[in-house]
């Protein structure tokens, strides 16, 4: 599709866009295309992320009349609306249809409604059909032009309206005004609307189709009206069919807007203004222990999240999870909303230490019993192995014991004295993760005493 760069300019808003004025406070506006015979485009102001879209296809034509009225245009017209996403400086091309024109009245083989033109010479309307070439009677009314636009090479297209068919002077039967709904309608191929029939004899001529994504099929002109009727009845034509180029936020519906009026394309869109500073402080933390993230400043209702940058870590929600040492790289984004544009922070050092591991023991009596077991049980916070110490030597049967979830974190060490003097007993413990303080030792200096005499 080929669109001449004929620039539309808006004022203000097209000032802003070019030599990127700062704003101070959120405004508003809106710019309306109308039929000119040529294209245009529309260049996105700064600081605004999205346009409210509101456009129509040229009505069809009305039918010319003859004793009985013709048919009236513009019942069904198709319409494009909604809201799409764009960027500052994306430029939109333009391609307003024009409507179909009125049929003639009390013609004779001619007077068939001008069909509406888009400026891009693709999705016109048909011409519409002429009156019969037998007496006098009312021509089919000209199909509206398609109205179009192209956002980033996608055309979205609002298709137009079928015309109306001519009437006839023999009955009462005037001619047919009900332009089918383009999402039911009956088309032809390519994006021009049907030119309109002419009748076999005496009667009006037939609407033309509408143009479209694809053009609009013309009414028929082959029936009569009622049994007493001797003349041929002129149909309405078909509306083209519209096309949201399948881009979020839009939809293709119709309307019913006055016989052969252009169509036309609205654009409302509101400039955002910067947020205050929004700011995410370093930090420290230790590995095995999540880091809880608190970004300030902003302003507006947007949405507040955190982003993983680089380093051992992950970022669910506001929180880090450490799952090594050294320095995590997040930042935080508060998304724009209805006034505030959507600002990130600079990015944020985490960092973090060896994690923090326990030990301790647990001893049910501080006194021994000489020769006696005793269960000196050590509880950690995370798993590793446990070797137990007694005066610096490794007791029997309790090296390498491995403290899991599985048991709590909990090992038990049965040691019976061999002596009758205070002994020191160690509990050594090494994690499993390297990410925890290598080794920790807990000391804990007892009694032994005499082994009660047997009776």
């Amino acid at each position: 599709m080929s669109f001449r760069a004929v620039r539309a300019i808006v004022a203000f808003a097209f000032l802003v866009a070019l030599v990127g004025i700062p704003i101070s406070e959120a405004w508003a506006s809106s710019s309306t295309f109308s039929y000119t015979g040529n294209a245009a485009t529309f260049t996105v102001p700064a600081n605004v992320y999205s346009l409210t879209v509101s456009m129509q296809g040229g009505a069809g034509g009305s039918g010319g009349s003859d004793g009985n009225a013709g048919g009236v245009g513009g019942t069904y017209t198709g319409t494009i609306s909604g809201t799409i996403s764009v960027t500052p400086g994306q430029v939109i091309n333009i391609a307003v249809g024009s409507g179909g024109g009125t049929g003639a009245s009390s013609a004779a083989n001619s007077g068939g409604g001008t069909a509406g033109t888009n400026p891009t010479a693709a999705y016109n309307g048909g011409v519409g059909g002429n009156a019969g070439n037998s007496g006098t009677s009312g021509s089919g009314g000209g199909g509206g032009a398609a109205t179009v636009i192209q956002v980033n090479s996608i055309n979205v297209i609002a298709g137009g309206g079928g015309g109306a068919g001519g009437g006839d002077n023999s009955t009462s039967v005037s001619g047919n005004s009900n332009v089918q709904n383009p999402t039911s309608g009956s088309y032809t191929t390519g994006t021009t609307g049907q030119a309109g029939n002419e009748p076999p004899g005496d009667g009006g001529g037939s609407g033309a189709g509408g143009g479209g994504a694809v053009g609009g099929a013309a009414g028929s002109a082959s029936g009569h009206g009622p049994a007493n009727s001797s003349e041929y009845v002129g149909y309405g034509g078909n509306a083209g069919s519209s096309s949201t180029g399948s881009i979020s936020g839009l939809t293709a519906s119709t309307t019913s807007a006055t016989a052969g009026t252009n169509g036309f394309v609205t654009f409302t869109y509101t400039a955002l203004i910067a947020q205050n500073a929004l700011t995410l402080s370093n930090g420290n933390g230790n590995y095995g222990t999540n880091y809880s993230l608190n970004a300030s400043g902003g302003s507006g209702t947007g949405a507040l999240t955190y982003a993983y940058v680089s380093g051992p870590c992950t970022v669910s929600g506001s929180s880090i999870t450490p799952t090594g040492t050294g320095t995590c790289v997040v930042n935080a984004t508060k998304a724009a909303d209805s006034t505030y544009l959507s600002t990130t922070t600079s990015n944020a050092n985490i960092v973090f230490a060896s994690g923090i591991s326990t030990l301790a023991l647990n001893i049910v009596s501080t006194a021994l019993i000489y020769r006696t077991a005793s269960n000196i049980t050590a509880i950690t916070n995370v798993a590793g192995r446990v070797d137990f110490k007694v005066n610096g030597k490794y007791i029997p049967n309790c090296r390498n014991l491995k403290a899991t979830s599985g048991n709590s974190y909990t090992v038990v060490c049965p040691y019976k004295p061999a002596i009758q003097a205070p002994v020191t007993v160690n509990a050594v413990f090494s994690p499993s993760d390297t990410g925890f303080a290598s080794s920790l030792t807990s000391t804990a200096v007892l009694s032994v005493q005499r082994r009660a005499a047997l009776r």
